[in-house]
């Protein structure tokens, strides 16, 4: 369902604990976008705060594989 890389299981581990990877996949957003996201995530649904190493593989991940750019 995701890409390989650095970053795919923390991506894995950290999106699915509360919902569908699906809905990761729908959103392609650039990586300032998923860095508001996963910050509303923590602060308003009560998601886990990231430690910043594991935020940037994260949010490298998500704009490398899937965001606007990334082929489909």
């Amino acid at each position: 369902m995701t890409r390989p890389g650095a970053g795919q299981e923390d991506v894995f581990n950290t999106c699915q604990a509360c919902h569908s990877l699906r809905l990761a996949l729908q959103q392609r957003l650039p990586r300032w976008e998923w860095d508001h996201t996963l910050g509303w995530m923590v602060e308003e649904q009560g998601m886990p705060e990231l430690e910043a190493e594991e935020l940037d593989r994260i949010l490298d991940y998500l704009a490398t594989h899937l965001g606007r750019a990334s082929p489909r």
